[in-house]
């Protein structure tokens, strides 16, 4: 699974900074990713947050699962 896992993050990173780099303002691009970093870390730090006060709220796990669900979807429609 690690390797699968290390695989995918290789495999993702190229496009999304071809993406950003593309998408920014040759003057900007620097700050693209910055904002880019900035956001990843708030949601590696914020979701499981949520996800923890959801569990103390005795949210269904199966529930917290589709609320998970959500800003991935997000993503998706921005990309798409």
């Amino acid at each position: 699974m690690r390797v699968l896992d290390r695989t995918g993050k290789g495999i993702r990173s190229a496009p999304r900074d071809t993406l950003i780099a593309d998408s920014a303002d040759p003057d900007a691009v620097g700050r693209a990713f910055g904002f880019h970093r900035a956001m990843d870390h708030a949601g590696a730090a914020v979701g499981p947050l949520i996800a923890s006060l959801l569990v103390m709220m005795q949210v269904n796990i199966r529930t917290i699962s589709w609320i998970a669900a959500i800003p991935g979807l997000f993503a998706v429609l921005a990309v798409g």
